[in-house]
């Protein structure tokens, strides 16, 4: 195994550039790294996630609220990579990590997810056997008001046609437990669709909204498909409301979609880049899409190069967040090519108006990502090349509603407060990672839902003597529930309550004679659950 997770290094920029900026740089010399997502923990504290060439690994940093790195962890997978991944964390601390793990070096990419507790130290994990699917990333991750968790998934179906991607939903208990599976976006509903790749999922109200990129041809002509905008909306039963390419039916819009907010009770706004040159992208805007909850499009608005300054020919936003009702802050790049521009922030309205711009040039290597602070300020993480090794550290900064850094806290914090000490920086080896097989057979979320319905129950040993024992199950979902066993005659053997949460009950049948009997379990709705078993 690797050794060493202590000789990693931050480096940080010198003290006249610090000075100045609230930015951490980090990494580890000759080697290159990247970035990938943050959150914002319950104790004040940011956790970032990236990836390390120098240990292959899923890299894990952990944070004060100034930056400073408190532990990290690299998610190791025996020899192979294991890719940045994407990060949520509860109520209780728990935090969760999903990505990918690259099995072997012909291109098989296996889904992972990772459970961590509070303190850093892993709970489960689950990678998942594509089976009849040649790959698949976890591309998000959420844990939902229930406890379970939800991870939007691509996968690779197709042996010859590399683009044949179909979107899915996984949603797991907080045990790790696969509960249901769900595809989105088919190839079979939507004709004029080939092939989909999903960036992101956001919860609002009481449905979801899906961004990604897709492949669509215009009606009439569904030989030559173009890069579009992907939009897919979700009720809260996980029901497709709506699936489209933005622009695709009225307008030549070719482009991407790279996440996006709520703008109102009815409205929302999705952001990412228009190519003006489908060809050869070598020149795009900004693209900023406005939809209602139906899927219907509003409009859009496009940031022209011009306005960002003398000879720019591309830029795009990567992440957005509300400033206010009518102002917002982005993280675009933008430069004279399409590739390799510097990364940048800017303030705008909802008509496109630039208000304020950073001057500052980082060099680029990687899409950054965005959260507002509970102080009220922008935290935003994306990846650097140095200009003399070439080499690619993560950059964190912080900045404020006017593109000024944002102050040091001088406030007194205790991090990882659910923990009886700071947790160690570690590895964590998910070599042994439970792999998941004939997910096929998953259930849906709606053969899950209706199952919900009902409280199987199971008895052992079966045959039985003395004792007979029954495993329930969903208990906890229902009221008034009695069990009641029965011979094949239909004369009440034996009746007694069960509990709301009981998982299980025991029924002296000494004195039964021998023959098949029935349990079956009851509430207000009725039989709910039952089964047969022989009395020796």
């Amino acid at each position: 195994m690797k050794k060493a997770i202590l000789l990693i290094l931050v480096i940080f920029l010198t003290q006249a550039s610090f000075s100045q900026r609230w930015e951490k740089l980090y990494g580890t010399p000759a080697y290159d790294e990247w970035n990938s997502d943050l959150i914002e923990c319950y104790d004040k504290g940011y956790l970032l996630s990236g990836g390390s060439m120098h240990f292959h690994s899923n890299w894990l940093i952990k944070t004060d609220i100034n930056g400073e790195m408190l532990w990290e962890k690299h998610i190791v997978y025996d020899n192979s990579v294991v890719y940045p991944s994407y990060l949520d964390q509860n109520e209780k601390g728990e935090i969760v990590t999903a990505s990918a793990v690259a099995i072997d070096f012909s291109g098989n990419y296996w889904a992972s997810i990772v459970k961590l507790d509070s303190c850093g130290e892993k709970q489960w994990c689950r990678m998942f056997d594509p089976g009849i699917r040649l790959d698949g990333f976890f591309t998000d991750v959420m844990f939902l008001d229930n406890g379970n968790i939800l991870a939007l998934q691509f996968a690779n179906k197709s042996l010859t046609v590399y683009c044949a991607v179909q979107i899915y939903l996984y949603c797991f208990n907080p045990d790790g437990k696969l509960l249901w599976i769900k595809p989105y976006a088919s190839i079979d509903d939507y004709p004029l669709l080939d092939a989909t790749w999903p960036r992101k999922i956001d919860k609002f109200g009481n449905g979801y909204v899906i961004y990604g990129d897709c492949y669509w041809a215009f009606p009439g002509n569904p030989n030559h498909v173009y890069l579009r905008p992907l939009i897919i909306g979700l009720d809260s039963m996980f029901n497709e409301k709506y699936v489209f390419p933005f622009g695709g039916y009225t307008d030549s819009i070719f482009g991407m979609v790279y996440g996006g907010l709520q703008f109102n009770d009815s409205v929302y706004m999705g952001v990412g880049t228009r190519w003006i040159d489908e060809n050869n992208h070598q020149c795009d805007n900004s693209l900023i899409m406005f939809f209602n909850k139906k899927g219907e499009e509003l409009g859009y608005r496009q940031i022209l190069n011009e306005s960002i300054g003398t000879g720019i020919k591309s830029n795009y936003i990567s992440d957005i967040e509300r400033i206010n009702d009518s102002l917002f802050l982005a993280v675009s790049n933008y430069g004279k090519n399409y590739e390799w521009n510097p990364w940048g922030e800017f303030v705008l309205d909802t008509h496109a108006n630039i208000y304020l711009k950073d001057t500052m040039s980082r060099l680029p290597a990687g899409d950054p990502r965005m959260i507002r602070s509970s102080d009220g300020n922008y935290l935003i993480i994306h990846t650097i090349q140095q200009p003399v090794t070439y080499k690619q550290d993560i950059l964190l900064l912080k900045l404020n509603d006017t593109l000024g850094s944002a102050p040091f806290n001088q406030g007194s914090f205790v991090y990882d407060s659910l923990c009886k000490e700071i947790p160690p920086s570690e590895e964590i080896d998910i070599t042994d990672c439970m792999a998941v097989v004939g997910i096929e057979d998953t259930p849906t979320p709606e053969q899950y839902f209706e199952s919900l319905k009902t409280i199987p129950i199971k008895a052992y040993p079966n045959p039985a003597k003395d004792k007979v024992k029954f495993d329930l199950e969903n208990t906890e979902l229902h009221q008034n529930i009695r069990l009641h066993c029965y011979d094949l005659l239909g004369k009440l053997m034996h009746s007694e309550p069960v509990i709301q949460g009981q998982k299980g009950a025991t029924v002296n049948i000494s004195s039964w004679p021998s023959g098949m009997y029935v349990a079956i379990v009851y509430t207000n709705d009725g039989a709910v659950g039952k089964c047969k078993f022989l009395v020796e």
